[in-house]
């Protein structure tokens, strides 16, 4: 009698044990990994926006209307040491392919490919459009990378009272059309 009930109380202390790592994990492993991500994103691309165009045109020059372009190669390259190794995500890299800004985000457990198509909204703002529906791990770092990306381009424009109104994508950049509002 009490054997069973010892078994009973053992197998379901593990369970309640692996129930709640389960919940640590989804509570803070993946927050942690979708803050490291946006992190990585917003910080360097605010970063280049503050050192390469800022430093490169004029409010005046912006005003009246440039093409800026973000360039990949310096982007990755400031990439390349921000938050490397953290929470199982090791590398980012963003390149243009066709009319898409691909963004590949490499973790300890695999690698992800994620396509945006960039577009205009109606307010002279950035919108990337991811092109692949995928899991939902997937679908959180499209979120967050096209987030990321959007939000400091976004501010950007905001602060600068500018408006997009063309955006080009290379394979090595990506050139922003913008003038004043």
């Amino acid at each position: 009698m009490f054997r069973r009930r010892g078994c009973l109380f053992g197998c379901g202390s593990i369970l309640l044990i692996c129930v709640a790592l389960g919940l640590v994990g989804w509570f803070v492993g993946v927050p942690r990994v979708v803050d490291t991500l946006q992190e990585s994103v917003g910080d360097t691309i605010s970063t280049y926006v503050a050192e390469e165009i800022s430093s490169g045109y004029s409010r005046a020059q912006l005003q009246q209307g440039a093409d800026v372009p973000f360039y990949f190669a310096a982007i990755n390259n400031d990439l390349s040491g921000a938050e490397a190794g953290n929470d199982g995500f090791e590398e980012l890299a963003i390149r243009g392919r066709g009319n898409e800004i691909v963004m590949e985000a490499t973790f300890t457990s695999g690698s992800y490919e994620i396509a945006f198509v960039p577009s205009i909204t109606s307010d002279g703002r950035l919108e990337l459009t991811p092109t692949t529906d995928g899991n939902w791990f997937e679908d959180k770092v499209m979120d967050v990378l096209g987030g990321g990306f959007e939000q400091s381009i976004n501010t950007w424009l905001e602060e600068n009272g500018l408006v997009l109104t063309d955006i080009r994508v290379g394979e090595d950049a990506v050139i922003l059309s913008v003038t004043g509002e």
